[in-house]
Parts: structure tokens; sequence; C-alpha cells
């Protein structure tokens, strides 16, 4: 007897488990999940100005040579950037001569360079500048 009662005490046990779980299923149905569906949009690229090739001596010797696209943030944008491409070239020239090839010699230092052309750039243009990428980028030391 002392072998089946916790047997029994298991299974009365379980019993109350399902049932109440049936009974609070029937007083308080679960809620419909609500599904909601966004349209996701591709991502969209802004247009493209060609800055065109630079070739610079970096700080410390070295040079480098590469060539500069802008990704505008909208079709406005494109007649701020070209009116004042001169300007452009001019910052990103000295912005690189500004470097040593240790600066640049890694993802990490192209992407901290990148970050200081588009903030300076954006200045110079009126925040109409979305991305700064490399098409080319050759560097020797």
């Amino acid at each position: 007897m002392k072998k089946i009662l916790p047997f029994v005490m298991m299974i009365i046990g379980i019993g109350f488990g399902v049932g109440g779980m049936i009974i609070k299923d029937i007083f308080f149905p679960p809620e419909s999940p609500k599904i909601v569906y966004t349209e996701r949009k591709p991502d969209e690229v802004g247009p493209v100005i060609e800055v065109g090739e630079i070739t610079a001596i970096l700080q410390g010797g070295g040079m480098v040579k590469t060539e500069i696209v802008l990704e505008g943030i909208n079709k406005k944008s494109v007649e701020t950037i070209e009116s004042r491409l001169v300007f452009v070239r001019d910052s990103l020239l000295k912005i690189l001569m500004g470097r040593s090839a240790g600066d640049i010699n890694s993802t990490q230092g192209q992407e901290e360079l990148k970050e200081e052309m588009l903030e300076i750039l954006n200045e110079m243009c009126a925040d109409s500048i979305h991305k700064v990428l490399f098409s080319s980028f050759i560097f020797s030391r």
C-alpha cells in the first residue's frame, strides 16, 4: 500500500494539472495571436557622385592612391555636391595628407578615415552626403 500511494498521488496531481488547463481554456480562451504584416522596402541607394582619383603623400612617408565615390541623400544633393566638387577634392586631399600609412593600413583605420571624411564633407555640403566609399584604395609605405 505504501508503494502505491506516491503513484496515486502523482496520477491525481497530473489529473488536476491537465484538468486545470482545460478549464482555464474554457473560461479564459487564449487570444488569437496578432500577426502584423509590414512591407519591407529594399535598401535604397542614393545618387552616386564620383569624386575621382586622388593621390596623396602620407605623413612620415608613403603614398596613397584612391578613387572616392560619394552617396548623396537624395537627387537634390547631387547639385549641392557637384557645385562644391573642387572644394570637396581639396578637403579629401588634406585629410589623406594628414594620415600616416599606419593609420590606414587596417580596415578599422580605413573606416575611421571614411567617418572623418563624411563629417568634414557634410559640414561643407549641408549634410548632403550619406556615405563615403572607396572604389579603389592602394597605399605604400
